[in-house]
């Protein structure tokens, strides 16, 4: 207890922010599926396949994919775009609560318009865009940094101007992290929708019995003594570890004239 004002711990947003964290979670392995399945989708055009193959990935590969996506993942569209929008639908709502003059609302409306029209061109060309701004990839690390920025802002405000830190600010920020992370879950799954590809490592099996020489596929996984890759007509095939001898992985980010030909399963 503080000694003039109650609670020195507000019980209520630590139970808001520990939501805030669950949900992350469980939406980051929800992306950590939708990463994996809908790119395979789109390669085998097969949707009982590639879901199978989905389903064959382990719980923490999964939620590493979907954490690692989360905060580093296709968020280029989403740190150029939408927090300048979220900056303006902020200044615009903090505006429209006073009265304001005809020219300044006109103006207002000019930069929503205009935004909106930009937003909506930007979701035309993601491809373009992405694949441009893929030549900074350092970019993409400075999502964390803006975010927490971007959400502390309020609270520290508040701290500056008045010495304490109202319940309203908290709720600002609150709400804040919460469009952050449902805005990061909704341009992520558009991101991997427009441009997702069944990027996956390629590795040489060679063996003895059943396999004659050696067989080149897309790696999906190794798990409960099955090595599962894609072979180049995208089947899926699935072989025992007693039938591999020796499994050579190609080091992503090859030069496509020396990158390995796939073979068709043995």
């Amino acid at each position: 207890m503080g000694k003039d004002d109650g609670p020195s711990i507000n019980w209520g947003a630590l139970t808001a922010f520990s939501g805030l964290l669950v949900a992350f979670g469980a939406l980051a392995y929800v992306l950590g599926l939708l990463v994996m399945w809908i790119p395979a989708s789109k390669a085998t055009h097969d949707f009982v396949l590639s879901w199978s193959t989905v389903s064959l990935m382990p719980r923490t590969t999964v939620a590493g994919i979907g954490v690692r996506w989360s905060l580093v993942g296709a968020h280029l569209l989403y740190v150029v775009l939408s927090i300048p929008l979220w900056f303006l639908g902020l200044w615009v709502y903090s505006n429209f609560q006073e009265p304001m003059p005809i020219r300044r609302k006109a103006l207002a409306y000019v930069g929503i318009v205009v935004s909106i029209f930009a937003l909506v061109l930007a979701l035309l060309y993601v491809e373009r865009i992405i694949a441009y701004l893929s030549d900074l990839p350092r970019l993409r690390y400075a999502l964390v940094p803006i975010v927490m920025v971007a959400s502390l802002s309020p609270l520290l405000k508040d701290r500056i101007e008045s010495g304490s830190i109202s319940q309203s600010a908290v709720r600002r920020v609150l709400l804040t992290a919460a469009f952050f992370i449902f805005l990061n879950f909704v341009t992520s799954i558009f991101v991997i929708t427009s441009v997702g590809q069944l990027g996956r490592p390629v590795a040489e099996v060679t063996g003895d019995k059943e396999i004659k020489g050696s067989f080149t596929g897309l790696l999906w996984t190794h798990t409960e003594g099955f090595w599962y890759l894609f072979d180049r007509e995208y089947s899926l095939c699935a072989i025992p570890d007693e039938y591999v001898r020796t499994v050579r992985i190609v080091k992503s980010g090859s030069e496509k004239g020396n990158a390995a030909r796939l073979t068709s399963c043995p």
